[in-house]
């Protein structure tokens, strides 16, 4: 999914398949979704409404901060910064993948 320019961008990290809670943030339309990936993440992992980086995606995007990050490893969100940040978000929202958006 190619990501649109919005003023808000939610990042999150996951190693399992959608939550309920990244369906629900997939489905916002006022911000974009943002999920790292990493080496635990199930290879098939896919959300209508996500942008997904895989191990091999965040490897492309050209980062030299991805080169220094561990795998296996909460910090790898970075890259969903770094990538939020170069598509214009004004605002980064972080939280995890199993917390549930409230209504407002």
């Amino acid at each position: 999914m190619e990501s649109r320019i919005t003023k808000s961008t939610v990042v999150i990290i996951t190693i399992f398949d959608p939550s309920v809670a990244v369906e629900q943030l997939a489905g916002m339309t006022e911000v974009d979704l943002v999920v790292v990936g990493d080496r635990k993440t199930p290879d098939n992992w896919s959300c209508d409404g996500a942008e997904y980086l895989s191990v091999e995606r965040q490897l492309s995007l050209g980062f030299r901060l991805s080169d220094a990050l561990p795998f296996d490893h909460y910090c790898r969100k970075m890259i969903g910064y770094l990538l939020a940040a170069r598509n214009g978000a004004e605002m980064i929202v972080d939280t995890d993948d199993d917390n549930l958006p409230k209504d407002n």
